[in-house]
């Protein structure tokens, strides 16, 4: 119990680091993590490249890199606890993982209405 408990304290603790990092990237970007690399805080998500935009738009740059490992920090002890508690194997785990990180940006692309649009 306290492993899982620590799992979800350090998550939190992940999340809300990097919730601070997307705020100093969009509104100080001089104070971020990595402020010398261009990419990092550039904004390109005007970009028309569909495959950077919809499925792979953590590469877009910094902002939106953070924010995909934001939410990697609460899906991932998710998959760890369905993990602990059905003992899945390494690949289900895995394809649990991509199916609740599509899923979430299926709904993100219906409710903002970018890719229907």
């Amino acid at each position: 119990m306290s492993d899982i408990l620590i799992l979800l304290l350090l998550s939190e603790f992940l999340y809300r680091l990097f919730d601070a990092e997307m705020d100093t990237i969009k509104f100080r970007p001089n104070e971020c993590w990595f402020n010398e690399w261009e990419w990092y805080t550039s904004n390109n998500w005007q970009t028309s490249n569909w495959f950077l935009k919809v499925p792979f738009s953590m590469f877009l740059d910094g902002w939106h890199c953070i924010k995909f490992l934001m939410q990697m920090v609460r899906i991932i002890p998710l998959i760890i606890l369905i993990n602990l508690l059905y003992h899945l194997n390494i690949y289900v785990s895995a394809l649990i993982l991509i199916g609740v990180y599509a899923y979430g940006g299926a709904v993100w692309e219906i409710t903002y209405g970018r890719m229907f649009r």
